[in-house]
């Protein structure tokens, strides 16, 4: 039995029609990549952010007891720019300040992968973690001379309340 058309119908108007739409619509059956909205993209900058954040904090906690077995604070000051990076690594305790000379290379990178997020190509950060295991971090994007950490172990410039 041979197939019938509609009345009207000529072959292949029906393959026009959708050829038609799908160039209206795109060239794809594929669904449409809607981007994630400003407060998403914020959102998963921020949580990226607080886990790299939360690493370093664990690492130099960690690190601190080889400065001194009874420090009670300790620092990690991280420099990126483009003349290449630099780290350093300090602890208090109330014999006094001391320098940390082992800083692990990975917190080297997840420092210089917490300032590139923030989309900044150079900055200062400077990481405080305290023995009762809070902890502090601090930003300076136009001043890469802040917070020096000294080869005594001093850090320079903190507010009296570090």
């Amino acid at each position: 039995m041979a197939r019938e058309t509609p009345p009207g119908d000529e072959p292949g108007l029906l393959m026009r029609i959708r050829n038609f739409l799908f160039r209206m619509v795109g060239s794809t059956t594929e669904p449409l990549i809607v981007p994630p909205s400003k407060a998403q993209a914020q959102r998963s900058v921020n949580e990226r952010a607080s886990a790299l954040i939360l690493e370093l904090s664990h690492a130099l906690f960690d690190l601190a007891p080889q400065g001194d077995a009874n420090w009670k604070k300790a620092y990690y000051r991280f420099q990126c720019e483009a003349a290449g990076n630099t780290s350093a690594a300090c602890c208090r305790s109330d014999a006094g300040s001391r320098r940390i000379d082992a800083v692990a290379p990975d917190m080297d990178e997840k420092a210089e992968a917490l300032i590139k997020l923030f989309g900044k190509s150079q900055g200062v950060l400077l990481l405080i973690v305290s023995a009762d295991a809070t902890y502090k971090v601090d930003f300076d994007w136009d001043d890469l001379g802040r917070w020096p950490i000294g080869v005594d172990g001093a850090v320079a410039g903190l507010p009296q309340d570090h």
